[in-house]
């Protein structure tokens, strides 16, 4: 059987799974951990774990194709392996495609916030109205420190008088 035909074979899963073994004119019922059904086009086995076995899919497999059962099997667990790669490489490129959509989101929030505040200030400076004339006020609110510093105000001198 070409390797391609192969490709359409589903695995299924099946418990108990049974051969019969006609010897000597008796059938015996055997339990195997896999098996392939050329007429059902599809790998059997007793669990999900078995596929990527040497004594499941393996040698399943292997006695499937007319090749050497070493290799083949050494071949469908090195593909197994490749395939298990595989998801846990999806796995971690979802992660990092969530954490990057979370920081996204994270510094939209802030943004989104910055501007509100940003509005808030904005509508309480509009209800107070414009700042006495004279005033030089920063953003904060505080006179910036390179602004004239106060005048002292007159000292008035009082002396008491002799009576």
């Amino acid at each position: 059987m070409p390797w391609p035909d192969l490709e359409t074979y589903e695995v299924r899963i099946l418990r108990p799974l049974q051969v019969n073994i006609h010897a000597h004119g008796e059938v015996l019922v055997v339990e195997v951990v896999s098996r392939i059904g050329i007429e059902e086009r599809g790998l059997f086995v007793v669990d999900h774990t078995t596929v990527g076995t040497v004594d499941g899919g393996g040698r399943a497999i292997a006695g499937l194709l007319a090749a050497d059962h070493r290799r083949l099997t050494q071949a469908w667990l090195a593909a197994i392996d490749a395939a298990r790669q595989g998801r846990e490489a999806v796995r971690l490129q979802l992660a990092a495609d969530v954490a990057a959509q979370e920081t996204s989101l994270t510094a939209a929030s802030i943004e989104a916030r910055l501007q509100a505040v940003q509005q808030q200030v904005q509508d309480r400076q509009s209800k107070a109205g414009p700042p006495p004339q004279g005033a030089t006020a920063s953003k904060s609110g505080r006179k910036p420190a390179d602004a004239d510093p106060p005048r002292p105000r007159p000292r008035l001198a009082v002396r008491q008088g002799r009576s």
